[in-house]
């Protein structure tokens, strides 16, 4: 089973949603958007080089290993 987490695959993910949400008028749709952009600032995101990682994988008892 793969458990890498690919920025740039969710970044696909997060757009397909929220144009989801517009075109569908289904606020459901933003949250799944709002909370896989969140997931991915809080885990893959490096605030003192202001990037973003490119991958990171699932770690022991659910954790983000980068």
């Amino acid at each position: 089973m793969d458990d890498k987490f690919v920025t740039s695959w969710n970044g696909l993910m997060i757009s397909g949603f929220a144009r989801a949400a517009q075109v569908l008028q289904d606020s459901k749709y933003s949250q799944y958007a709002m909370d896989a952009a969140q997931f991915l600032y809080k885990h893959l995101y490096n605030s003192e080089t202001d990037c973003l990682l490119r991958s990171a994988y699932k770690g022991d008892h659910g954790s983000v290993a980068q």
